[in-house]
């Protein structure tokens, strides 16, 4: 009896001490004195890449990295938004613009950088994930890192919604933004629309995912806290309204009193000074003309490539392309 109680101290220590090692959640307090939880999945050891996810997906979006052996070398580690998945949800309609912006994303992959000592990582993002990247490396006073991978994340979120723009998807603005982004409900339709535009192939095509994969998603978007998506996409609507003639009439000084101007980056790309490498594909909703503005903003430290037969998140709906791209940007850099 004593022996099997001490064989069970011995799994509890044990059981502890790896909790501790890799630990789940990441815990601070941010610039708005908000506290921030952040859940993290960890794996292998080598060289770490950091996985930042898109809008209203979490951290399981990345699943068909995590279960690749070609990228066993690696330590992998991803992590839900604030808002998303397991990390911290506020659900607080007074205080929303103070808990959820593309500078506080930042401060969350600072702090995640910190804490696990991710000085020389590799950091991946996708769509929102991508922004994140772009404005942690933009502002000066944040320490940088290895190299990035970023796709879907365009330069400027109001070239990405005129529709006037070369290369713009007239359909995908109306939808997305007015039945999805804008609501902190949106009904099934709208979340089944929204996981079309996101990972199929071709967002164009009635369906190329299965049933399976889009209950799934459904149960992923469903427990966002919809006030996350409130505080990237505040000010949307007079933006939207401003462009909806193919014109941008709107002063840098008015389009910057909307909380939705911390992704109009154009002003932050020339500042990085970490190699970027930027993923295009040509069925994505942002197109190649919108992606080349990173080229003629910082030329020294922005690389591009498109691949084809792919869509917004090319990780998910292309994973061999997504590898072969990581591998021959890591290789030449």
């Amino acid at each position: 009896m004593i022996q099997r109680f001490k064989v069970v101290i011995a799994i509890f220590i044990f059981y502890q001490s790896s909790c501790y090692t890799n630990k789940k959640y990441i815990q601070y307090i941010d610039s708005k004195e908000n506290h921030v939880s952040l859940f993290t999945e960890e794996k292998g050891q080598g060289v770490p890449i950091v996985f930042i996810h898109g809008n209203s997906f979490d951290h399981s979006v990345w699943i068909k990295q995590f279960s690749d052996s070609r990228l066993n070398r690696f330590r992998l580690i991803s992590y839900d938004l604030r808002g998303h998945g397991k990390s911290v949800h506020f659900n607080s309609a007074a205080k929303y613009k103070d808990q959820y912006s593309l500078s506080l994303h930042a401060e969350d992959l600072g702090e995640i950088l910190k804490q696990k000592k991710l000085d020389n990582a590799i950091v991946v993002g996708w769509s929102l994930g991508g922004n994140i990247i772009l404005h942690y490396l933009g502002a000066s006073k944040n320490p940088p890192f290895g190299k990035a991978v970023i796709f879907g994340a365009p330069p400027s979120f109001g070239l990405s919604m005129d529709n006037s723009y070369p290369g713009k998807h007239p359909d995908v603005s109306s939808g997305l933004f007015k039945d999805f982004l804008l609501s902190r409900k949106p009904d099934e339709k709208a979340m089944r629309s929204f996981i079309k535009y996101a990972l199929q192939k071709d967002f164009s095509q009635k369906e190329n995912l299965s049933e399976q994969e889009m209950e799934k998603w459904l149960k992923v978007l469903s427990k966002v806290d919809g006030y996350a998506r409130a505080g990237i996409m505040d000010g949307i609507i007079p933006i939207v309204q401003d462009i909806s003639d193919g014109k941008r009439d709107m002063s840098l000084e008015e389009y910057r009193s909307y909380n939705i101007v911390q992704a109009e980056l154009l002003d932050r790309v020339e500042n990085i000074k970490t190699p970027v490498h930027v993923i295009v594909s040509d069925n994505d909703f942002f197109s190649i003309e919108q992606m080349e503005y990173f080229l003629k903003l910082n030329p020294d430290y922005f690389s591009l490539s498109k691949v084809y037969h792919a869509g917004h998140a090319v990780f998910y709906n292309s994973s061999d392309l997504f590898y072969n791209e990581l591998e021959t940007f890591l290789n030449k850099n």
